[in-house]
């Protein structure tokens, strides 16, 4: 269903002119990360997506990686946490530092389409983050890896359901059990571990939890989430389509 854009007190619109019959909208979005591990995602295009200016430097920094917020991008090509960055208050290495070189990383490119893993030490608390960004007027797309995980992300501020994602008609396999299909698998920041694990049944042609009974889990914004794959031929791109109209948000 493709829904119009609201005005709502975490997700603010406004027109801003780019050129003289060109407007787009921008959009500020509230994310709350917990302590531990949080899988998280741009709901909106960040105007620069360098890591500095996405995720800021006031998350809770320190002088040794181990105290500090850490940042963990995932490779889906050799299916490991390559890049890590950790934030520093060194006042002579400051701000986002690489965790193999402790070089600067507050310029490191971050992809909006993809998801990050950010960890927040135990006894700092939990933390918010504002995203700023333009609200995507068109198709999403990313690559989804044939063979074991992508962390994927839904870069809209209005949630996507399942049945409105073009996952399936992208190439996203189904099957009859949890066993048989592609998966995907959302986190859950309280537990540390994903809960909820959801199938497509291509008998009933259904999205499926665990258990068989019927999702109702949506891709939302700011939130990333694992598409598992299970030795497919073949990478597929996926297209998601945005979940409203921008067309007379500005009358």
């Amino acid at each position: 269903m493709v829904k119009k854009l609201t005005i709502t007190l975490a997700f603010l619109l406004h027109a801003v002119a780019m050129h003289a019959q060109t407007v787009k909208a921008i959009g500020v979005h509230r994310v709350t990360l917990g302590e531990g591990r949080n899988y998280i995602a741009l709901p909106t295009l960040p105007a620069t997506n360098t890591l500095a200016h996405v995720l800021g430097t006031n998350l809770p920094a320190a002088s040794v990686e181990s105290s500090a917020t850490v940042l963990d991008l995932w490779d889906q090509s050799n299916q490991t946490l390559t890049n890590r960055y950790w934030l520093s208050f060194d006042t002579n290495f400051p701000g986002w530092r690489a965790s193999s070189s402790f070089a600067d990383a507050n310029g490191v490119l971050l992809d909006a389409n993809k998801g990050m893993i950010v960890t927040i030490r135990a006894g700092t608390g939990s933390q918010t983050l504002y995203f700023v960004g333009y609200v995507p007027g068109t198709n999403q797309t990313q690559i989804v890896q044939n063979n074991g995980y992508t962390l994927a992300a839904s870069n809209f501020p209005l949630p996507v359901s399942l049945a409105n994602s073009s996952l399936i008609v992208s190439g996203f396999v189904g099957g009859n059990s949890l066993v048989t299909s592609d998966n995907v698998l959302f986190f859950n920041p309280a537990t540390q571990q994903f809960d909820v694990k959801v199938w497509y049944d291509t008998g009933s042609a259904a999205w499926r939890n665990s258990d068989a009974t019927v999702a109702t889990k949506t891709l939302d914004p700011g939130e990333s989430f694992l598409i598992k794959r299970r030795n497919r031929s073949g990478n597929f791109t996926w297209t998601n389509q945005p979940p409203y109209s921008v067309s007379g948000v500005y009358q």
